[in-house]
């Protein structure tokens, strides 16, 4: 091999690893790197994200009610009315003896003046209503925080149960391959199968239609997945559509990222602890309502300057008051109505726990029953695969006929309907028990 030849060679060998490592970056993704994506860009939790933050500056403004109110107030005005003209000249202190004549009282001349007032009010009792705000914007802030982590839950077991739908598809497309590959070359070397010999020809036909039935269950195979496949394209559109997962068993990926507790009796999830936060706000707004029937006490003081055409002046103003709503009609039974709103939250709430409970009793046993009869099924493919075999050597030999070779690759396509069957049943076993229980799912809390 000259010079040339072997820069060439190099090249083409250097290319092709390049290749194949862009490939596996590019195609392979884990489940971690998918969630990872979905946290990154999904909208609903950066919507349920952004409530948390209103709902935090919420209650860190409503924890200032304490804090003295500072405003001021600034007026530029003509005026040639009487009274207010009078008193002007007196806000300046610049009366004279001239300024009550009667001609002068009645007919003032139009002149201009600027005020401005600079007041603080100290509020020292208000019925309690700012205080209820505040503890009612705590429980606000707690209800938002679960109602993310619901969201964050929430979008993590949809991920979680499709990527497991998808691996036991993948799966049984994977044995229905197989398995249609023996039944195709079967029928390519099958010479018996003419009309004059019935029961050959029987036999044929029946594998020709074993053949029909599994390219069908291979095409029902591909829609589900390409279904699954748009729903995570669709919320991780960053990755190729032609993206791979690595094989793996359905029940130790669901054991890893959809784990049962080991407790017998499970926390609260997120969606019931964020009713309860709610109940808990609405409880606190009761003190609001009432509060509109006591009075408000509070100290205050303003500081005045005006300013004419003879001089500025200032003044100023300080004292306590009192302000008491002795009747209105919209406070009536407005408390009686508060009451009302926070004992519907309270029984919500509880609804919500009760049925989470017995959601999450029954998924978990559903799931072990699942699981005990999938390992009953994998011991029976075990053995049926090794019949399998036997029977297609019985078959080549003539020891049995195509009927009864078609019955046992018959049950080999049954088992791995009724094995895909009992996966997508424990797929959504797992995802019941993960939303209705306090369980951390494994790569929940991994940052993306």
């Amino acid at each position: 091999m000259n010079f040339k030849n072997k820069w060439a060679v190099a090249a083409v060998w250097l290319l092709w690893n390049m290749s194949g490592i862009l490939h596996s970056e590019t195609m392979d993704y884990s489940f971690q790197k998918l969630w990872a994506l979905i946290q990154a860009h999904s909208p609903e939790l950066a919507a349920a994200q952004h409530e948390l933050q209103a709902a935090k500056l919420g209650e860190s403004r409503a924890a200032l009610h304490w804090v003295p109110r500072l405003y001021a107030t600034a007026q530029g005005y003509s005026t040639n009315d009487p009274a207010r003209s009078f008193m002007s000249l007196l806000d300046q202190r610049q009366i004279t003896t001239t300024d009550f004549s009667p001609s002068t009282l009645n007919e003032p001349e139009s002149r201009v003046y600027e005020t401005g007032t600079l007041g603080i009010d100290f509020s020292l009792f208000e019925g309690g209503a700012q205080v209820s705000l505040a503890a009612a914007a705590q429980e606000g802030r707690k209800a938002q925080e679960w109602q993310l982590q619901a969201e964050q839950k929430g979008q993590y077991v949809a991920l979680a149960s499709r990527y497991a739908e998808l691996l036991a598809l993948q799966k049984e497309q994977e044995d229905l391959d197989q398995l249609s590959q023996k039944v195709q070359t079967t029928i390519e070397q099958y010479r018996i199968g003419s009309r004059s010999n019935p029961v050959g020809y029987s036999g044929l036909l029946g594998l020709k239609n074993l053949a029909n039935r599994l390219q069908g269950l291979l095409n029902q195979n591909h829609v589900q997945q390409n279904a699954l496949r748009d729903w995570v394209h669709s919320n991780a559109p960053e990755i190729p559509l032609d993206w791979v997962l690595s094989p793996e068993p359905v029940s130790g990926f669901l054991d890893e990222q959809l784990p049962l507790s080991s407790e017998e009796t499970s926390a609260l999830p997120p969606t019931a602890q964020a009713a309860q936060a709610n109940a808990a706000r609405l409880e606190k707004m009761k003190g609001v309502q009432t509060a509109q029937w006591l009075p408000r006490i509070g100290l205050f003081a303003e500081g005045d300057l005006t300013n004419g055409d003879r001089a500025t002046a200032t003044s100023y103003t300080s004292g306590a008051y009192l302000q008491w709503n002795l009747f209105s009609a919209s406070n009536i039974d407005a408390e009686a109505q508060a009451d009302q709103e926070a004992q519907a939250a309270r029984s919500q709430a509880q609804a919500l726990i009760q049925q989470a409970g017995v959601s999450r009793r029954e998924a978990q046993q559903q799931r072990l029953a699942l699981q005990e009869n999938l390992k009953l099924m994998d011991d029976s493919a075990q053995m049926l695969e090794e019949q399998t075999r036997t029977a297609i050597d019985l078959f080549k030999n003539g020891s049995i006929n195509a009927l009864q070779l078609v019955e046992v690759l018959s049950r080999r396509a049954d088992l791995l309907t009724n094995i895909l069957d009992a996966e997508m049943g424990l797929v959504n076993a797992a995802a019941t028990y993960a939303l209705n229980s306090g369980s951390t799912p494994g790569a929940f809390h991994e940052n993306p």
